[in-house]
């Protein structure tokens, strides 16, 4: 499935460096769309000029203003981030519209990492061929039962406790939907068992 071959992709990329010039993330998975764009930042800014050559900009986005961020050097960096969430430019109303956004993602400056972080997207948008074409684009679904397990493991012992698979799949199991809400109730439950460092299920 492409999706998870998208994501493969994008983990390489961030692990040897290579970050390309354009991205759309989209899906109802916010944790990892959230996760992945922090990775890419981490790789390619250093901290002390993140504020500077890093814009987000959020809700219906005009596409001069986008270009324009696009368009300005980094500062002290070889390359800046330009993040657009939520932009409703993939949105089917959109089909024919922003032909100078397009334009000017045909030839996107080297220097720049435009990420466009959506809900929603109707694929029957020209925009959405061009960033197929000459960028990345990532679905961020719900993730497996399984999958959520293996994750919930490992994010415990990030917080210093331990798990039987069984009860990482009960977690899951109890948990929505939602990275960020499993999350949320893991913290809760490594509050609630204090010194005793194995979660049992009971």
């Amino acid at each position: 499935k492409d999706t998870a071959k998208n994501e493969k992709i994008l983990w390489n990329q961030i692990k040897s460096g290579e970050i390309g010039t354009l991205y759309l993330f989209y899906g109802p998975e916010e944790y990892l769309k959230r996760n992945y764009a922090k990775q890419i930042e981490k790789t390619l800014l250093e901290k002390e000029f993140l504020l500077m050559n890093r814009i987000v900009l959020n809700g219906i986005a005009d596409p001069s203003a986008i270009i324009d961020n696009c368009r300005t050097l980094p500062v002290f960096s070889d390359r800046k981030i330009v993040i657009v969430k939520n932009s409703g430019l993939f949105k089917g109303a959109k089909k024919s519209a922003d032909n100078e956004l397009t334009e000017f993602l045909k030839d996107i400056p080297e220097h720049v990492c435009l990420i466009f972080i959506e809900d929603e997207i109707d694929k029957r948008i020209k925009l959405v061929d061009l960033i197929k074409t000459k960028g990345l684009i990532v679905e961020f679904d719900y993730k497996k039962p399984d999958e959520l397990a293996t994750w919930v493991m490992r994010r415990l012992k990030e917080l210093g406790y331990e798990t039987e698979p069984k009860t990482a799949a009960m977690i899951v199991e109890y948990c929505e939907s939602g990275m960020d809400h499993i999350l949320n109730e893991l913290k809760k439950l490594c509050a609630y068992a204090g010194d005793r460092k194995l979660i049992t299920e009971q």
